[in-house]
């Protein structure tokens, strides 16, 4: 038995999240009897008592300490330990410098955990100051940077981030990868190992579940409704097609929900609320074509949406803006960006059911979190021999 240790860009608690990688990854770990525990994030007053979140609020006054959590999926519990205290206010509205001393003081408190940790795993640490302390703390563990986005991107022009995101990629033992392109923009900084491990595919169902045959009559979209999503291209391309009903489903914050409710003007156009991971499948049966409307700039070209694998799992035509790195996949995705190109392959996909059936056991075969999974861990685990 290995014990892990994850500190994420996503909550265990599952009011605050989908059931994204992490929770897969820790899902297949503990399958095979490893112990992982993941240490919060913790949130603001304000995000907690609008969530109703009363476990953490009651945290914040006592030590750090256990609660687990029954994940999304509705069978993986997940240990965490919540750290002491809260932001007075949403991290999102604090500056660069002061998110670092907060992380610093939050970490701090690892010191009253009782546990050492075969492996960390990182995801959202970027305060050299933490990453020191964290080496020094569990020195002979491994350290490994799971790369999930262009983190840069997300402060594009905070040259005291960057600089720290880089210093903590040349500070791990190794550096796991979604994408390939991401090794490549940052390989003068990684001077460890690296694996590439996109992102997969966990259902239990049978490949192409959701296949059927006719017309397109809903178009669908699930995930965070935030700026990556491109509202004004939907409302365009909803309202040129009134014969199409367009489903979506996700969290949306409040500074998004005013164009939420420019889209549902449109009559063809229904927003059906958050969508947790067990309901993922049904969605997906409802839908005739996924589209993936995200709007193109560096961060979104870095990226490996799930849902992407997934739709093509459950066999329906999928829409993306940009190509894949796996070649294969591009052979059955309809790339179309444009308005005009999106429109084109709402009427006419163009992708048969045959090649929807190929598609969909490919994924299965390929990008399965059970074999990802176990890639990552033989990866880890060889960087302690």
């Amino acid at each position: 038995m290995k014990k892990w240790l994850f500190f994420n860009s996503v909550s265990a608690n599952p009011k605050r999240s989908l059931f994204q990688r992490p929770h897969h990854i820790t899902k297949h770990l503990l399958r095979i009897r490893d112990r992982v525990i993941w240490y919060e994030e913790p949130p603001s007053w304000i995000g907690a008592i609008l969530k109703g979140d009363w476990k953490i609020i009651s945290s914040a006054l006592s030590n750090p300490h256990h609660l687990i959590y029954l994940q999304g999926d509705g069978e993986t519990k997940i240990e965490t330990v919540n750290p002491r205290g809260l932001y007075l206010i949403p991290r999102t509205f604090l500056q660069y410098k002061f998110k670092s001393r907060l992380e610093e003081r939050k970490y701090s408190q690892l010191e009253d955990l009782s546990f050492k940790p075969d492996i960390c795993i990182i995801s959202k640490i970027f305060s050299r100051n933490v990453m020191d302390f964290l080496r020094d703390k569990y020195a002979g563990s491994v350290f490994i940077f799971d790369l999930v986005d262009d983190f840069p991107e997300f402060l594009p022009g905070n040259k005291e981030f960057k600089e720290d995101f880089l210093y903590i990629l040349d500070k791990v033992d190794g550096v796991v990868s979604v994408k390939r392109s991401l090794l490549v923009k940052y390989s003068n900084s990684i001077n460890s190992p690296s694996c590439l491990i996109p992102n997969g595919v966990g259902f239990n169902l049978p490949p192409a579940f959701a296949i059927k045959d006719g017309g397109v009559k809903r178009v669908g979209f699930y995930g965070a409704l935030t700026n990556r999503f491109d509202w004004e291209k939907w409302h365009n391309v909803a309202a040129k097609l009134p014969e199409v009903s367009f489903l979506l489903a996700g969290s949306v914050n409040r500074a998004h929900k005013k164009l939420l409710k420019h889209l549902t003007v449109l009559s063809n156009v229904k927003y059906i609320g958050p969508l947790p991971y067990k309901e993922v499948p049904n969605f997906l049966s409802q839908i005739d074509t996924l589209w993936v409307n995200f709007k193109l700039n560096e961060l979104v070209l870095q990226s490996d949406p799930i849902k992407i694998r997934e739709g093509l799992y459950a066999g329906i035509p999928v829409i993306v803006p940009f190509n894949l790195e796996d070649e294969n996949l591009n052979k059955y995705i309809i790339m179309a960006e444009k308005q005009d190109e999106i429109l084109e392959a709402i009427r006419n996909p163009g992708v048969g059911v045959q090649k929807r059936l190929e598609v969909a056991k490919y994924v299965s075969e390929t990008y399965s979190w059970e074999s990802l999974t176990k890639k990552f861990r033989e990866f880890c685990l060889s960087l302690n021999e």
